[in-house]
């Protein structure tokens, strides 16, 4: 028997089958495309208190020109770690 108390045949049961296969495939045929990050840098021994915006600030104060910055944060207490990454459009830059 099958769903809803109807008999299943053969047939019906693997165009079912196929229909699950084919919703696990979605998507699936499709070429993965590599998503590029830009070049970055590390950067340790940051003060206290210090994130984000204040790291981009720093560098664009030095002449550099990012295009992004990260201070690493604990998970749990949303304190900076003192360490973190700034991006930049080209190798160049970095």
């Amino acid at each position: 028997m099958g769903m809803g108390g109807r008999p299943q045949t053969d047939a019906g049961m693997q165009q079912m089958l196929q229909g699950i296969v084919n919703q696990q495939n979605r998507g699936g045929d499709r070429p993965q495309q590599k998503k590029e990050r830009p070049p970055a840098i590390y950067v340790a021994n940051l003060p206290p208190n210090f994130f984000n915006l204040e790291l981009e600030k720093l560098f664009k104060s030095k002449g550099h020109r990012p295009i992004g910055a990260t201070v690493c944060v604990d998970h749990f207490t949303k304190k900076p770690l003192n360490y973190g990454f700034v991006s930049f459009a080209t190798k160049e830059d970095a």
